[in-house]
């Protein structure tokens, strides 16, 4: 495509309107700078999933814009800090943007994967049902079994909490804060299993 701006003047005379002059510019350019910056403002540099700004803006609208079958799932890498202690923080960002891929590629076309904070990532899935996230679930430990099943100085490990509802009207925090704490209580029952 090529974008154009225009610009028309209208020309009169004694018995009215006789012609239009216009002047044409292409404005291709401007307008792929604009989407790259769109697209900065609402994307994880290192990831290149969403970005943290945009999930809380999506949380916003479903909480009081739009009613929808909803659910959220929170998700945080394991022993990230083992990584980049062994291996350093590039090796660890490789950890990170991985994770992000992964979680990505198997998401639903109705899901929004985003970078919440340093290993923290989060999904929205918007008209969906309980059946749809299980299996969202099942895919992604079969394709980091897959993912791990090659040899790399690190191997990608989640915990993962999830809250679901038929309704986002007035409910997105509720459903984020269960779907955290389900989350934690899913990693602090990984540590007990590794001090056992």
């Amino acid at each position: 495509y090529i974008w154009f701006e225009e610009y028309a003047t209208p020309v009169y005379d004694q018995e009215g309107l006789i012609a239009i002059q216009g002047v044409l510019r292409d404005i291709s350019e401007k307008v792929e700078l604009q989407q790259k910056l769109e697209y900065k403002v609402t994307h994880d540099a290192l990831t290149n999933v969403y970005n943290r700004g945009f999930f809380e803006s999506q949380l916003d609208y479903f909480n009081w814009k739009r009613d929808v079958p909803v659910a959220v799932l929170i998700c945080d890498v394991d022993e990230l800090k083992l990584v980049n202690d062994h291996f350093g923080h590039r090796v660890g960002d490789s950890l990170i943007r991985e994770t992000a891929k992964l979680l990505n590629s198997t998401v639903i076309e109705n899901g929004i994967v985003a970078r919440i904070g340093g290993d923290e990532f989060a999904v929205i899935f918007i008209n969906t049902e309980l059946l749809h996230i299980e299996k969202y679930l099942t895919d992604l430990r079969k394709e980091i079994d897959l993912f791990n099943s090659v040899s790399r100085p690190y191997r990608v490990k989640i915990s993962v909490g999830y809250a679901y509802s038929p309704s986002s009207l007035g409910k997105m925090d509720a459903l984020f804060v269960e779907a955290d704490k389900k989350m934690y209580e899913e990693k602090i029952g990984k540590r007990k299993l590794v001090e056992l």
